[in-house]
């Protein structure tokens, strides 16, 4: 106990403060957040101490003050959060406290406070929102009169997590401050609320709680929660009719429907969840007597034909709204959807941080920036996160993540459920074409054109039209459709492009045609950009590749590359002008760790390799890709280009290892075999940046010269940039 003085006992006037949004202000702040919890601790504690509090404990960014005197324990929570609302913050970043007070009585024991008073004060606490302060009937009827400045706003009844008395609470309304915040994080007692508990605090769904809750209190009657199965639309519908739950007086309700699948049973299964076993709706008017009421719809995607009879229940009874959720939109009239994607990576780590079974520091000391990555992986889907984030107290965060980029069964969790059934629950409710489209996207990026989607379904056989799958996709969830400057793209997550990348390993035939498919299509792409990339409309088409650059790079890592290999040079060219040198250099090395047979292509590859390495300061690998490019270069009867470029990165490592004179051989065989102005150009180039290196600015000269007078007929914007600004 580190109280300043005696701590009080027998009935007690407790309040808990909290800093509100602490985890995402440290993942924003990182260590300058030291500073600005010194300044909330130091003004908390003198504040909180002049009024007669004793500091009971302090455990992260929390306290917990006793005081004998329950008008001075308000009186207190009132000077805090007018002392917390003033400037003066490290680096501007004031915090919003909330704050919570109740009177009961406490017991010490080893030195701190226990007993259900001291629980129930730490739950008021959590229901209330950053700048608000909400004290139950007992320490308020006890405080009695309170200063003009302080007022008491009953807020009503509520009974809050394993309490089952209710307790009527209240809120401290202090002058100058803001008076009007969302409603309580707990649940009401004056009417039936028959919804889950849930094991996780809600994390990053702020805007969609203010928006769901505008809806739910507003005249959408029918609200439906769209997304891909774990990406937490039933933890978002309980937390949305909680927070909603004065509006509605005739109670609340969750149902379940995984289990249905005839439409004339849904409104069966609601109405036995209110109470009316015989299935008979015309008793639900009287029932709710004009009260508002809300039914939470879960899993409605695999019932066919729904609408009808919900739009039928609602009709029926005016005063009845439902929240449903699922994969696709109910189709219903007056449905109004409302989209539910995967966390921004903000709220995706702090909800790992929550349900990892270590401490934040501790993950984060043992491989910072990990976490973000694993995120990223599972596009921020909460089910996801919260069955993988166990899997720590077995594995260190980068093991963690390199079990999940080769298996999805990392993401499973001890009840037997897992993210694979997740999926398989709505892959199963797909058709062949849908299944086949899917399939195919595998084998890519992960993000399409429709015209690159169709080529990949017509070599899987399937003839129907790619932009009416994709639609029917989107519809249900599984993939974005997204418009990117001149087209619109269709994207599938991760965690689903992994699943069916899994289905379609098991056609051996079919996975190869898509992926030889694939290539093909990237092939032709780079061949189409390839004349472009040296003239006046280079840049339209390196926006080009830069669009399709996950799909390049998969094409290029996947067993059937060949098509494309061939145009491994006009590649080169993109990473090199993009500065994609280190995505570059690691898809040669995968390229050439598989194999290649041709002489003359590996050659080719190994200088791209070397060239790229060099760049991004791994001279021992561009020394070994280089070593072996010039053997083979020497042995075997390789394209004069490839030659030249061999000699060209042989120079430049020779160089940048202060080799001047192996430098200039190299580069001067490298002018020997150019067999055209573009790879002369680069030759002369060189042989112009090593003479300046060595003050000989005449024969500097003289090789740019000659060097720009071979590009700029070439309209090589980017090499008349480069040879001119040397000139």
């Amino acid at each position: 106990m580190s109280g300043r003085g005696i701590p009080p006992t027998g009935d007690v006037a407790l309040v808990f403060t909290d800093i509100e949004g602490s985890t995402k202000l440290l993942h924003e702040l990182g260590d300058d957040f030291l500073s600005v919890l010194g300044e909330h601790n130091a003004r908390v504690r003198a504040t909180m101490t002049s009024r007669g509090g004793t500091e009971i404990k302090n455990e992260g960014d929390g306290f917990l003050f006793a005081f004998a005197d329950p008008k001075s324990a308000l009186i207190a929570c009132a000077e805090t959060q007018v002392v917390l609302q003033d400037g003066g913050w490290p680096h501007d970043r004031a915090v919003r406290v909330r704050m919570g007070a109740h009177l009961g009585p406490v017991t010490v024991f080893e030195r701190d406070y226990v007993g259900l008073t001291v629980h129930e004060t730490h739950r008021i606490c959590t229901a209330a929102t950053g700048g608000q302060v909400v004290a139950t009937e007992a320490v308020v009827h006890a405080a009695g009169d309170l200063p003009p400045s302080c007022t008491i706003t009953p807020l009503g009844s509520y009974r809050l997590r394993d309490f089952p008395e209710p307790r009527r609470l209240h809120q401290l309304t202090i002058e100058g401050l803001p008076d009007e915040f969302p409603t309580l994080r707990a649940l009401a007692a004056q009417r039936t609320v028959a919804v889950p508990e849930t094991s996780t605090a809600l994390v990053g769904r702020a805007r969609e709680v203010v928006e769901l809750d505008r809806l739910l209190r507003g005249r959408d009657r029918l609200v439906t929660l769209t997304g891909p199965g774990g990406v937490g639309k039933t933890r978002l519908a309980i937390e949305a009719a909680r927070r909603a739950e004065d509006h509605f007086d005739g109670g609340i309700w969750f149902v379940d429907l995984a289990s249905v699948t005839a439409s004339d049973a849904v409104v069966a299964a609601i109405l036995r969840e209110i109470g009316i076993d015989d299935g008979d709706p015309t008793r639900l008017p009287p029932l709710l007597a004009g009260r508002r009421a809300l039914v939470v719809a879960d899993n409605l995607e695999q019932i066919e034909g729904a609408a009808v009879p919900l739009t039928e229940l609602i009709d029926l009874c005016g005063t009845l709204g439902v929240l449903a959720t699922s994969r696709s939109r109910v189709r219903a009239r007056g449905e109004h959807e409302v989209p539910v994607h995967g966390l921004d990576l903000h709220g995706a780590v702090e909800l790992f941080m929550d349900v990892a079974p270590l401490a934040p520091h501790t993950i984060r000391a043992t491989d910072p920036g990990v976490i973000e990555d694993i995120c990223r992986q599972v596009d921020g889907m909460p089910l996801a996160i919260e069955l993988m984030a166990p899997a720590l107290a077995a594995r260190t965060p980068r093991e963690l993540l390199d079990d999940l980029r080769s298996s999805l069964d990392v993401m499973q969790g001890d009840d037997g459920s897992s993210m694979r059934a997740t999926i398989a629950w709505s892959w199963d409710l797909l058709d062949t074409d849908e299944r086949i489209a899917l399939e195919a996207m595998s084998v890519t990026g992960g993000s399409v054109t429709t015209a690159h989607l169709a080529t990949l379904v017509a070599a899987a056989g399937s003839r129907r039209d790619a932009t009416a799958v994709v639609t029917s996709l989107a519809e249900k969830s599984l993939v974005l459709q997204e418009r990117k400057r001149w087209t619109t793209r269709a994207r599938v997550l991760e965690v689903i492009r992994r699943f069916a990348a899994d289905e379609l390993a098991r056609d051996q035939a079919l996975r190869a045609a898509l992926e030889a498919a694939h290539a093909s299509w990237c092939a032709t792409l780079v061949s189409e950009a390839a004349p472009h990339l040296m003239t006046v409309d280079a840049a339209m088409w390196l926006d080009e590749l830069d669009a399709e650059r996950d799909n390049i790079r998969v094409g290029l890592e996947g067993a059937h590359n060949e098509p494309l290999l061939a145009e491994a040079t006009h590649i080169a060219e993109w990473w090199t002008t993009r500065g994609h040198w280190t995505e570059g250099r690691r898809v040669m090395e995968a390229v050439l760790d598989r194999g290649i047979d041709d002489p003359e292509l590996r050659a080719n590859l190994l200088a791209i390799h070397a060239s790229l390495a060099l760049r991004t300061g791994a001279i021992d690998d561009a020394c070994r890709s280089a070593d072996e490019a010039f053997e083979l270069a020497d042995s075997y009867d390789v394209a004069p280009a490839i030659r030249s470029r061999t000699m060209n990165v042989l120079g430049e490592i020779a160089r940048t290892k202060g080799e001047h004179d192996v430098a200039e051989i190299r580069y001067t065989e490298a002018l020997a075999c150019a067999p055209d102005d573009t790879t002369i150009s680069v030759a002369l180039s060189n042989l112009g940046v090593l003479a300046w290196q060595h003050n000989r600015l005449a024969d500097a000269r003289r090789w740019w010269s000659d060097a720009f007078e071979r590009v700029a007929p070439l309209c090589d914007r980017r090499a008349v940039a480069i040879i001119g600004g040397d000139m």
